[in-house]
């Protein structure tokens, strides 16, 4: 199914109760979160267009601000910074460096969750993506994110697509050379056979998560996912 789902805000440094609220007030006004420690894995995840918004604790690095100038000009992420001084040339600085707005905090979350609301839409960052529902799955293709009962699946990117292509055939099966030339291109050679390894390291990375879904093998054709039973056969 398609729906219509606000942008993801990407939230660097504060500590796990700050994130757990301001994660919370976001989600209740649509918006999805997930949290970055390092300046590298934050970098990587605006990089690769998986934030439309940078929440940025003025603590999250020695000094955040060549964060700021290092964010590529096509990333096109707003950022708000959260300062934990309250001064003017601070404050300023984080302008220049090119923050989009400035908080001071701690402050309110809902007041910061409203504030980002309104950049995300004068930005025009609302997006329409796919998310398909099967199970206890909640998957983006779009976004190559995979959840489970509210935890993340870490997928490789073509095992990624896998479960999705399963997903939105839930029931029905699919032949090795159906899947192959869905996840490669068709004039990728490899052998089907290699689509045995792909769904062996889907089943691998499922592993005791409560999916509510299994993927099926049938013998001499191909794969199925079923719900109701996380038994891999």
């Amino acid at each position: 199914m398609r729906v219509t789902k606000k942008a993801n805000v990407l939230i660097c440094g504060f500590s796990q109760d700050e994130y757990a609220e301001l994660s919370a007030v976001l989600a209740d006004i649509g918006i999805d979160s997930f949290h970055a420690y390092a300046v590298h894995s934050a970098l990587y995840a605006i990089n690769r267009g998986a934030s439309d918004l940078l929440f940025l604790d003025s603590d999250f690095a020695e000094d955040y601000r060549p964060l700021l100038f290092a964010l590529p000009q096509e990333a096109m992420c707003p950022v708000i910074v959260f300062g934990r001084r309250h001064s003017e040339a601070f404050e300023l600085g984080s302008f220049e460096a090119g923050a989009d707005d400035y908080i001071v905090w701690p402050h309110s979350p809902r007041i910061a969750a409203a504030r980002a609301n309104a950049l995300l839409k004068r930005c025009g960052k609302s997006v329409e993506v796919e998310r398909i529902l099967v199970g206890n799955l909640v998957l983006y293709p779009g976004l190559y994110r995979a959840f489970s009962g509210g935890k993340e699946i870490f997928l490789a990117p073509g095992d990624n697509k896998l479960l999705c292509l399963l997903a939105r055939n839930v029931g029905k099966v699919l032949t090795r050379e159906q899947i192959q030339n869905e996840i490669w291109s068709y004039d990728y050679d490899s052998s089907p056979r290699a689509v045995d390894t792909q769904v062996k390291r889907l089943r691998k990375a499922m592993a005791g998560m409560n999916t509510g879904v299994a993927i099926r093998s049938v013998y001499g054709v191909g794969y199925k996912l079923v719900l109701n039973n996380n038994f891999f056969e």
